[in-house]
């Protein structure tokens, strides 16, 4: 369209100021010739919508902290995953002189993902189409508030998966700490805390009864309210001396794990969103949580729908003349996620509630 109107403005210029092309011109800019659009048009304003999309959904206004937490594994389909993990002795038996060769069993622990579609419509008026001065406004905003409202839906999900999740965090099965499994007889996110913490993590062994050490590096996942007490405690290389004279020591827990801010965890945790914080190991080397998309629909995207009218004299149809009926102008929102426990072994939970409650 831009191409046109400078090609009229030109050859109105060459024709001697022909008035009738430079009416036709002007007509073109105000947009009352609807002739005149072709389908690279269309796909002007359809690449405007996508990058829209695209420009809200890589925002960095919404935390992804799947991407760090989160084991990423894609699947074609939507059928729920059923994924199986073998866990061999890790200690080999030595072998006598002429001795025979015993059999070591490896066990199997198995893990289900779900896979999802999400999606939702909105419809604007044709009368607002014009009232917008079709300046693409409303196609770049409507959709860049869709991409946000895609990355916000799947990292409230991711949130609402591992948060006080009973089947990931247990006491029996020592990943789950309160205020009793602590020296200081308090769940605080301490210093001496969070070391108690780190080790625990570290020393848990493997489904099948090996000590699994793991040396890798450590999440530190806080809520909003805890996130000046995590990056205080292992962000600053000294800590003070509340003594008669203060002086600086060294901090030992000084980048013993990297501090993540979940803000959805005061959300999606009535009970103790606030309070809590967690541990996660590396999830390449010891995955607790995993998402995913299907394969090929990693971003969310955006459809326009056909419009049922054609302009008697106005040749094809432009969907963004609106529905034959009503006028409206239809689009639609759909991406893809799936998400699942993995190890409980990959993540610590530590409530926060004081002792006794």
């Amino acid at each position: 369209m831009p191409e046109l109107i400078q090609a009229l403005d030109h050859n109105q210029d060459n024709l001697g100021g022909c008035i009738e092309l430079g009416r036709y011109a002007e007509a073109v800019r105000q947009g009352r010739v609807q002739e005149v659009q072709t389908t690279s048009d269309f796909s002007f304003m359809a690449d405007t919508i996508d990058r829209g999309v695209k420009q809200g959904y890589l925002t960095e206004d919404i935390p992804a902290i799947y991407e760090t937490i989160g084991w990423r594994r894609d699947q074609r389909t939507f059928e729920d995953a059923k994924d199986y993990e073998i866990n061999a002795a890790r200690l080999i038996p030595t072998v006598p002189e002429k001795g025979e060769y015993l059999p070591i069993d490896p066990t199997i622990s198995s893990y289900t993902f779900h896979m999802r579609k999400y999606g939702c419509q909105w419809d604007v008026s044709w009368e607002a189409w014009l009232r917008d001065g079709r300046d693409l406004g409303l196609l770049q905003d409507v959709p860049s508030a869709w991409g946000l409202s895609a990355k916000y839906t799947r990292a409230y999900l991711f949130s609402g998966l591992y948060a006080a999740n009973a089947t990931l965090f247990a006491a029996d099965q020592g990943n789950l700490l309160s205020a009793a499994d602590f020296a200081s007889g308090t769940a605080d996110l301490t210093a001496a805390n969070l070391a108690e913490a780190i080790t625990t993590l570290r020393n848990f062994t493997d489904p099948a009864g090996n000590v699994a050490v793991y040396a890798g590096p450590i999440y530190l996942v806080v809520p909003s309210s805890l996130e000046f007490t995590a990056k205080a405690i292992v962000n600053s290389p000294q800590v003070q001396q509340q003594a008669t004279v203060a002086m600086p020591v060294s901090n030992a827990m000084y980048q013993a794990a990297q501090v993540q801010v979940d803000p959805f965890l005061q959300a999606v945790d009535a009970v103790t969103g606030a309070t809590a914080w967690y541990l996660f190991a590396d999830p390449r080397l010891r995955p607790a949580v995993r998402y995913g998309f299907v394969a090929g629909y990693e971003q969310p995207e955006i459809f326009v729908k056909e419009s049922s009218a054609r302009a008697l004299m106005g040749g094809g149809s432009d969907p963004f003349a609106g529905s034959f009926a009503t006028d409206d102008i239809e689009l639609k929102l759909r991406f893809t996620w799936g998400q699942g426990l993995v190890d409980w072994r990959g993540a610590v939970m530590v409530d926060g509630a004081a002792a006794g409650s």
